[in-house]
């Protein structure tokens, strides 16, 4: 049986932690095993392949939300506003928050060493889940009413007013977020209004996965 020739495919596996960290070498075996019709699709979906095998390699697999109809984000997303929503695929206001924040991290700190690297991915996904309780939080309200108990011929519901118990998750995961960076030295190396300043790099970041 002839080898195949994928010389030509040009998968590259590009690092967002690392730009200039480039491995073609990761994909050659996995080509030969794979139907042309999937390298064909690899080829036409460079980005998009990349992006998704590079959320695997950095442990944000399982971190980014996948577009739906019931996001926290939903009331206030752009994409959804103006219809054009990728459902079904990774968020894009995620995918560019991760991008930018992790960069942003990483030359703060200087960091190379790969622990470190994987440790300021785990800051970042807690930050992407802290960013959703916010979201859920705000479109549910700090304060509702909540069932606390019947009446006495278990008729009627009795209703409270009751703190929204994402409050108490919203406070562990803070809670994990500031041990983490504290273990970085984040917060004397952080400048804060360039972490905060990321608006224009999530676009752009977006863009380059479109």
């Amino acid at each position: 049986m002839a080898k195949k020739d994928h010389s030509t495919t040009d998968i590259v596996l590009s690092n967002p932690t690392n730009p200039n960290d480039k491995d073609t070498d990761s994909l050659v075996g996995l080509l030969e095993l794979l139907p042309d019709k999937t390298v064909e699709y690899l080829k036409k979906n460079k980005p998009k392949i990349n992006l998704y095998v590079q959320s695997f390699i950095n442990g944000f697999s399982g971190s980014i939300i996948i577009c739906n109809d019931n996001c926290p984000y939903g009331k206030r997303c752009p994409f959804i506003e103006n219809d054009n929503a990728p459902i079904g695929s990774f968020c894009p206001l995620e995918i560019g928050f991760m991008y930018s924040r992790v960069e942003k991290y990483i030359a703060s700190g200087n960091f190379t060493d790969q622990f470190e690297i994987l440790k300021v991915n785990e800051l970042v996904s807690l930050e992407l889940i802290e960013n959703r309780l916010k979201a859920m939080i705000a479109n549910d309200g700090i304060i509702y009413d909540q069932v606390i108990g019947v009446g006495a011929k278990s008729e009627s519901i009795i209703y409270g007013p009751q703190l929204n118990p994402l409050l108490t998750q919203l406070t562990i995961i803070g809670k994990k977020k500031d041990d983490l960076a504290k273990s970085l030295n984040l917060f004397k190396k952080t400048n804060t209004k360039d972490t905060d300043n990321t608006f224009q790099e999530m676009v752009n970041q977006m863009e380059q996965v479109k």
